[in-house]
Order: C-alpha cells, then structure tokens, then sequence
C-alpha cells in the first residue's frame, strides 16, 4: 500500500473512530487542502483542526509545521497511528490545559490563566482542597466516551428486545462485523459467534426470518483471556403461562417454595 492511499486509509478510521465515539465525522475534501478542507470534518468538534496521520515514523516537526500552515490560527489536533497500535494524540500544551479546564466541574476554583505556558509559572502551590476538588471530578468514562454500541454495563437487568434488522457494519478501525438493531430505544449490538448460534438455534440460519423476533439481553461473567469479564447474552423469552381449569379439591397442604433464581422477578 503506497502513503497515499495508507493516508486515506488512515482519516477513514479516524471519521470512523470519532462516529463511534458519538462524534460523526467524515474525510475532508482532499483536493481543497489548506484551512477549508481538513483531513477529518466532524461538526461537533469543530472548534479543533484534525490531522490524520497513518504512518510507521514520526516526523512530528513537519507535521507541526504543516497544521501551522494549514489551521488558520485554530488549535489543532494530530491523531497519528502505526499499524497494530492504537492512536495517539499530539496536542500543543495550551490545548490540553484547555481541555482539561473544561473537563472540571463549574464550581472548581480556579487561579487566572497566565498569558502563555512559555512564560514560566510563578502559580502558588494548589491548597490541598482544591488539589482533592480537581481530582474528584464525578464523572464516569462511559459519560466522557459514550459508544455507539450496546455493552455489557447497559444491561444492568435483562431486557426483553424484538429484532429490527441485521447488517453487516463497519465497527472501527475498517473492521466489518454484523449488527443486530432492535426496536425502540436500544443501542444496536455488535453481534458475536456465541449469540448468533443462540438465535439461529431459535429462529433458524437466515437472519432474515430473525426479524420482529423477540430475544431477553442480559449481562453475565464470560471467560476471556484468562479473566472474568462481563459480556451480554441472548436468551429465549419465558413461555407466558395460561392458567388451566383445576377441579375443586380439598385443601392440602402448600408445597415449599423453592429459592428464587437470579431473575425470577423478570415476567420473561
């Protein structure tokens, strides 16, 4: 693969990175360049200039130079990943404090941002107070990097779902997996080999006749890596029971109940 078509290569995972993320992106229009016409558009995060670099080496001052040129006075972003490692971000210092003072809470104290980071802090030591108020900042990576895909930490109790549709999509990266979509408001699944045998076993091979469907979702402890993890599961609903003529007898003593189950409290 020439650097060319790896470069396009490259800002087709990253748009595909940050839609997944929750941010839709796409490539820019290549023949532009400059300011008007970054390596990934994404709207929502706009106010940054996105360069996309999928490369073996780092030549990181040609790339400085090149977002100089190219940002319009922006700050700027250089997502730069190798083959078989995950992405890195270069960002100038400003950026990232900036980043960082919007990512506390409104109700942190903060001291006046000095003119420039090149200048030297001459800041006084952070109280123990509000070094503890910055640290605690409530906020779950869940809540930070919200995912496209249904996960194990969504199904805190089974959730009875109709299949709506099943498609093969990209799922990061350039990878193409199937996706199970389900009616109302639940995220689509990524559909793995272990819960496509489970629903062929109820509903047969072709996917098609997978559709209006109903399956139970529910989160339980798999083997993975020599781990304990958690991982979503597909079940068949409970059978609704139909209450039958009974004949009046005597009465008899109730039989013991037996223990309840994990979900016995769940009507499928």
């Amino acid at each position: 693969m020439n650097s060319k078509a790896k470069g396009a290569r490259g800002e087709r995972m990253l748009a595909a990175l940050l839609t997944a993320a929750g941010f839709p992106a796409r490539r820019g229009q290549q023949f532009h360049g400059g300011s008007e016409s970054p390596d990934i558009i994404c709207p929502a995060l706009a106010r940054w200039h996105w360069e996309a670099k999928f490369t073996e080496h780092c030549r990181l001052d040609d790339w400085l130079k090149q977002v100089e040129a190219d940002s319009n006075g922006k700050p700027s972003i250089i997502a730069w990943k190798r083959s078989h490692n995950p992405w890195l971000a270069v960002v100038k210092l400003d950026t990232l404090i900036d980043l960082i003072r919007e990512a506390l809470p409104p109700s942190t104290p903060l001291a006046p941002p000095s003119a420039s980071c090149d200048a030297g802090s001459t800041t006084e030591p952070t109280p123990k107070k509000q070094r503890q108020e910055t640290k605690h900042s409530n906020m779950k990576l869940d809540e930070l990097y919200p995912s496209r895909w249904l996960k194990a930490s969504d199904v805190d109790k089974p959730i009875l779902a109709t299949i709506q549709k099943v498609a093969v999509e990209e799922v990061g990266d350039d990878e193409q997996k199937p996706v199970i979509t389900f009616i109302g408001n639940i995220k689509p699944m990524v559909l793995n080999r272990t819960n496509s045998a489970t629903i062929a076993a109820l509903y047969g091979d072709d996917t098609d006749l997978w559709i209006g469907k109903p399956v139970v979702l529910f989160s339980t402890k798999v083997q993975f890596q020599s781990k304990l993890v958690d991982a979503i599961r597909v079940r068949e609903p409970r059978p609704v029971a139909t209450p039958a003529a009974v004949k009046s007898q005597p009465p008899s003593v109730p039989a013991p109940v037996p223990a309840a189950s994990r979900d016995d409290d769940v009507p499928f």
